[in-house]
C-alpha cells in the first residue's frame, strides 16, 4: 500500500508548541508498514503507546498523558481524547472532568440551525466516527480494545485514529486487544 501524506507544517507564530499548522509525519505509522510519501520536511513527535488492563487504569493514564502533553507545551484546546467506541460506550461518556480538565463533548443535540451542541470545556473528547476528517495537534487515542475479528476494518479504524494527530499521538490500548502487541511494537 502506498499513501501520500498531506503536507504537515511546523509550529508558527509563537514560541513553544502553541499555534500549530498541520505538521510532519508521526513516526507511529512506519512500523505498521504502509509506505507513505510525506510531503513535509518537518518531523512529528514519536508516538507513545500505553497498555491498560482496567478502565480505571485507562482513566489514570489519560490524566497522566494530558499532563505530559501540557508539559510539552500543548494547550488543553489543542489536545483531543479520541475514543474508538461510540459516544455511549466511550470511557469518558459519564465524565465531565478528567485530570482536572473540563471536557468538551457532543451532547447529542443540535441548535435550531443544525449546529451540534457541546458541553462547556476546553479539552475535546470525541468519537472516531464523529471526528473523521478533522485533526488536532495532540491526540490521545482511547478505548483501543479491538478483538481482531475483522482485521481489514480494524486496520482502517486504527489508521484513521492515528492520523487525526498532526504533531503528537498517544495510544492507550487494552492488554486484551489483538492490537496490543502490534501497536506497542510500532513505536
Amino acid at each position: 500500500m502506498r499513501l501520500v501524506g498531506m503536507t504537515r507544517g511546523a509550529p508558527h507564530g509563537e514560541s513553544g508548541r502553541r499555534g500549530f499548522e498541520q505538521t510532519a509525519p508521526l513516526s507511529v505509522l512506519s512500523p505498521l508498514k504502509p509506505e507513505v510519501d510525506w510531503r513535509s520536511p518537518y518531523e512529528g513527535l514519536p508516538a507513545q503507546v500505553h497498555v491498560w488492563d482496567t478502565q480505571a487504569q485507562q482513566l489514570e493514564l489519560i490524566a497522566t498523558r494530558i499532563e505530559a502533553l501540557i508539559a510539552e507545551g500543548f494547550a488543553p484546546d489543542q489536545i483531543l481524547l479520541l475514543s474508538m467506541h461510540g459516544r455511549s460506550r466511550a470511557c469518558f461518556s459519564d465524565l465531565d472532568v478528567i485530570g482536572g480538565h473540563r471536557l468538551r463533548k457532543f451532547t447529542g443535540g443540535f441548535t435550531d440551525s443544525g449546529e451540534p451542541l457541546f458541553t462547556a470545556g476546553q479539552l475535546e473528547a470525541e468519537t472516531l466516527y464523529r471526528f473523521k476528517g478533522n485533526q488536532r495537534p495532540a491526540v490521545i487515542v482511547v478505548d483501543l480494545d479491538l478483538d481482531g475479528s475483522d482485521e481489514h476494518k480494524e486496520w482502517r479504524l486504527v489508521y484513521c485514529a492515528l492520523t487525526r494527530a498532526t504533531v503528537a499521538c498517544e495510544v492507550l490500548v487494552s492488554d486484551q486487544s489483538s492490537w496490543a502487541d502490534g501497536v506497542s511494537l510500532a513505536v
